[in-house]
Order: C-alpha cells, then structure tokens, then sequence
C-alpha cells in the first residue's frame, strides 16, 4: 500500500495517494503496538500527501511522529536520516527554520557516521543546512557549510557537474550578505555556466543566476549592467 502510494504519487494522483497511504497506516494498525518502522514510514508517506495538498501543520505532526518512532526504535541509520530529514524539509518550508536546522544537522550526524555513506546524501545534506543557516541571517556559518558542500559536491560528481550550480548560487548569496560584491559575482557566474552547459542558454532555469549576477551589479552601483541583465532574466 505504501509503495502504491508512492507510485499515485508520481503519476500527479494525490488523492489517491492519499487514500493508499491512509490504507497502510490502517493495515499496520492491525498489527501489535504501533511504534514499528513500517508504520513510521506510513506516517512519512502520508505527511508527504499532507505537505503536496497544503496541510503543512499535519505533514509537521506526522513526519515528527515518524522520526520519533524509527529514532526509538533505533531504525537503520539510512532511513532515521531520512525520515528526520524530511521534517526538516517541513519546518523550512514554513519558515521554522530553528528546527529545520535541526533536523538536518541530526541527518547529517547520522550519515556521517555510516561507513561507505555515498558523498551525494553528504552533498545534500550539507546545502540543505547552508540555505537554512542564510535563512536566519547567520552568514559566516552559512558560508562555512556551502563551502563543504561545495567540496563534497565536487568530489562526489566532479568539478563540472551541473548540480553544483545551486551550490555556487547559495555561495554568492552568502557573499553578497558578506558583502563581497566580487566573490558573489565569480560564484553566480560559476553557477550560470554549469547550468547552461546543461541546458541551453534560453532555457527560462537560468533566470534565477542571471537575477542573481544583475543584483551583484546593483550592489557594485554598476546600474546599466545591472539594468540589462534584470532584463535579460525577464526575458529568459
């Protein structure tokens, strides 16, 4: 039931999925006591139909009451990280982001510590903990976390792969905040030519990078650049 719930899920049939996983936690609750790992991972199932429709204050309740149950059971560490990770997701989503940080520093610990852990659950894991540390205002620790994942990114996909642009992105934000006008305008550049190497150079994707190097010249006072490459995202 919950991987038909997952299945309605990618198809776009919320409700349906919604109903599978509604099915599942009925079916684990046959089963003596309900602190198992499968059910914890119904509740995860289901606070993921939750977050899709909206209902950000149940997806909170049922994802925590998920990470709660596979943490005192003492689950896999792969599937704690998960599941604590993903109320993580939530809490930033809502802008709890004392929480969100949280979450994703106990996922990371997690990971960490498991040995022959793939570098890309690190990569995630370390951006997740960037954007919400720059989403407080804590720019020097933000910059300190991009600059691992940043590291970690490009020894586990190598020094070209396109995902590392989000990386370069979160990077020149933290910069601007520093006020490093120069370094912001190097990473949102860096950021602009992986992802156009993987696109196209009218993809409407690179609309964010080009915003963000028009923002950097604005800071520089450089206001014709900045004017036309404001209109060069609109366009995009």
């Amino acid at each position: 039931l919950i991987l038909i719930s997952s299945a309605r899920d990618f198809t776009g049939d919320v409700d349906g999925a919604r109903e599978a996983a509604n099915s599942a936690l009925r079916a684990i609750a046959t089963l003596p006591g309900r602190d198992s790992v499968a059910y914890a991972k119904g509740l995860a199932q289901l606070s993921a139909e939750e977050e899709e429709q909206g209902e950000y204050s149940a997806a909170r309740k049922h994802s925590e009451q998920a990470a709660a149950t596979v943490r005192q059971r003492a689950a896999n560490p792969r599937v704690q990280a998960r599941l604590i990770g993903y109320v993580g997701n939530i809490c930033f989503r809502i802008g709890d982001f004392a929480c969100a940080l949280r979450n994703f520093e106990d996922s990371y610990a997690l990971l960490e510590k498991m040995p022959g852990i793939d570098a890309q659950s690190l990569f995630s894991k370390l951006n997740n903990i960037a954007a919400t540390q720059m989403s407080m205002g804590d720019a020097v620790a933000a910059r300190g976390s991009a600059q691992s994942a940043l590291k970690t990114g490009q020894q586990a996909l190598g020094a070209e792969h396109p995902r590392l642009a989000d990386t370069y992105h979160n990077l020149a934000q933290i910069q601007l905040m520093l006020r490093d006008p120069d370094g912001a305008n190097a990473n949102y550049t860096r950021a602009y030519d992986l992802r156009r190497k993987a696109l196209n150079e009218e993809n409407p994707t690179l609309a964010i990078f080009v915003e963000g190097l028009a923002h950097t010249q604005l800071f520089m006072r450089r206001y014709e650049a900045a004017q036309l490459l404001f209109e060069h995202a609109l366009a995009l």
